[in-house]
């Protein structure tokens, strides 16, 4: 199955609104936060609610899927890791 069910769920994405420039501080993001704004962004859940275990788990088989296509790829600032090791740093508790 393609992906296209995934971009018609999330919309268009706005270029624009990306950040650019260093890497943000993982210390200063929220994996549950960034997850349940999204999922009240885009109507899985209500505003004030908290996601169930099942979109948890979702959550992070997404992660787990996009750390390992990032895996191919090496940090430029780190020889050790790969992008696939800064996801899961950024998007882990």
């Amino acid at each position: 199955m393609g992906m296209g069910f995934l971009a018609s769920a999330a919309g268009t994405e706005d270029e624009d609104a990306d950040p650019v420039g260093p890497r943000q501080d993982p210390a200063s993001r929220d994996p549950m936060l960034l997850l349940t704004q999204e999922a009240v962004r885009l109507g899985f859940i209500k505003e004030g609610d908290k996601p169930d275990q099942m979109r948890v788990d979702f959550w992070m088989s997404a992660v787990d899927a996009s750390a390992a296509i990032a895996d191919q790829f090496p940090d430029p600032e780190n020889d050790e890791h790969t992008i696939g090791d800064i996801i899961r740093a950024d998007l882990y508790e």
